[in-house]
């Protein structure tokens, strides 16, 4: 089982969301402790350039994160939109 952080934004992100994309992120993050790249169950994908840095879809919504395999750990870098999220990458 995995470790889940989260930087302080993605922990103000989740606090303003509305309470629909709330619950859906609390249900990601659970699936995420137990499975770091559930690209069964969602849109994941490993982003080009990184070794262990993953976005997850939520809609028009990107999650980035980083797996830490060895030390068992998940960092919640960003959540933003489609348009913005990749800008400061």
């Amino acid at each position: 089982m995995f470790e889940v952080n989260a930087k302080n934004s993605v922990l103000k992100f989740i606090k303003k969301t509305d309470s629909k994309t709330r619950q859906r992120l609390k249900d990601i993050i659970i699936t995420l402790k137990d499975n770091p790249v559930p690209a069964r169950i969602y849109d994941v994908a490993n982003l080009k350039g990184f070794d262990s840095t993953y976005r997850l879809r939520i809609g028009s919504l990107r999650l980035v994160y980083d797996v830490f395999w060895v030390d068992k750990k998940i960092l919640l870098h960003k959540i933003e939109t489609r348009e913005s999220v990749y800008e400061s990458m």
